[in-house]
């Protein structure tokens, strides 16, 4: 009959003057790393044009943690191309470093993350390094624990066009929150704005690219491959909670018309006209030339609404822009699930009407939160 052991023995001390077993001592195992004198062998045995992989020699050393394996043997040899040697590195105890990025370094780094935020931590390690030669350069953890103590955070980056920065494009983003209508948007509550903008999302992209398997396999499976097809959304959002204001329109063929762009409109008005009688609607959107077009403005400004449209190069300033993010974001949440362009289709229909209110995302483009 087996024995049965206590659970309970397990969450017992154990007795008095029990002695801990030695610590592991082979590399493989977290120990002291390999001799020099096995490291030159394997550099000798490299140059010497030696199996190192499947030789039937090293079998059995290997089997016997008497020999490195042949990963180790490539990243040595690596090493050796890159520095010239294959010495082990020192061991520090896991203990940080005793010089640290201080003083005039610390705010030159926090000045070259301000001007380059894609750089990466080589790239700050080199600028450092080149502000003074005289001095050791600093690792990749010191300038990583110096970027934490300024507060810098790891983040998806994006990328603002030149175009965006000349002075006529400044100026009207300027006006763009500084002014009131019609050359700008304050003193316009949130409830009042309707932000309206297209994106195409197509099916692919929904693909997730990265993956787990074994090393000896492809990461792989059935799904969507093929290029070229998507979907046109064109959105209106309005901040008003009350009402769930929202308006979209789904297409395949072809971009923004200016005749599908006016019938949009033309619905969105006669939908404000029906629920919404008396209330004048401040309307912004991007520069897209079928929105400029005079049938377009008069349509608006018949119906009692104004517009103003946003700075060229500024699509951060519309809040419509985040709720494409959001849409494409919950469509990779789904990708097993969007299989043809109908599916697509229906989930982001899905999403967009399931987004309660659109407050959140005006106030995080930077309209101002009411009282």
């Amino acid at each position: 009959m087996a024995n049965i052991q206590n659970p309970l023995d397990a969450c017992l001390r154990p007795p008095n003057e029990t002695r801990q077993p030695p610590p592991p001592s082979h590399p493989s195992q977290g120990g002291n790393p390999y001799s020099d004198d096995l490291r030159c062998q394997v550099l000798q045995m490299y140059f010497e044009n030696y199996n190192l992989r499947d030789a039937p020699k090293l079998i059995p050393l290997r089997a016997a943690k008497k020999f490195p394996c042949y990963s180790t043997c490539v990243n040595w040899i690596h090493i050796f191309h890159a520095t010239g040697d294959i010495c082990p590195k020192r061991a520090t105890g896991n203990h940080h470093a005793e010089r640290e990025v201080q003083g005039t370094d610390l705010e030159q780094l926090g000045l070259y993350r301000a001007i380059f935020p894609k750089a990466t931590i080589a790239e700050c390690r080199a600028y450092l390094f080149n502000l003074d030669p005289t001095k050791e350069p600093y690792s990749g953890s010191q300038v990583h624990r110096a970027e934490s103590l300024l507060g810098l955070k790891r983040k998806a980056a994006s990328t603002t066009a030149d175009l965006a920065f000349l002075p006529g494009n400044l100026q009207t983003r300027e006006l763009y929150w500084t002014y009131p209508p019609p050359l700008g948007m304050r003193g316009v509550p949130i409830s009042d704005i309707i932000d309206i903008d297209e994106a195409g999302f197509f099916l692919e992209h929904s693909d997730r690219r990265f993956g787990k398997t074994v090393s000896c396999l492809r990461c792989s499976q059935n799904g969507v491959y093929g290029k070229g097809e998507k979907i046109n959304l064109l959105l209106a959002i309005c901040g008003d909670d009350v009402g769930r204001m929202r308006w979209h329109e789904q297409w395949m063929d072809g971009g923004t018309t200016i005749e599908r762009f006016y019938d949009f409109i033309d619905h969105l008005l006669d939908d404000l006209a029906q629920n919404h009688p008396g209330r004048s609607f401040v309307f912004t959107m991007d520069n897209l030339s079928s929105h400029k077009k005079t049938l377009i403005l008069n349509a608006l400004l018949n119906s009692g609404h104004r517009y103003v449209f946003r700075a060229p190069y500024w699509p951060v300033d519309g809040a419509v822009e985040y709720v494409f993010n959001t849409v494409q974001s919950k469509l990779r949440i789904f990708f097993n699930c969007l299989v043809t362009m109908d599916d697509l289709r229906n989930r982001i229909n899905l999403t967009v009407g399931g987004i309660y209110s659109f407050r959140r995302y005006f106030e995080h483009v930077g309209f101002p939160v009411p009282l």
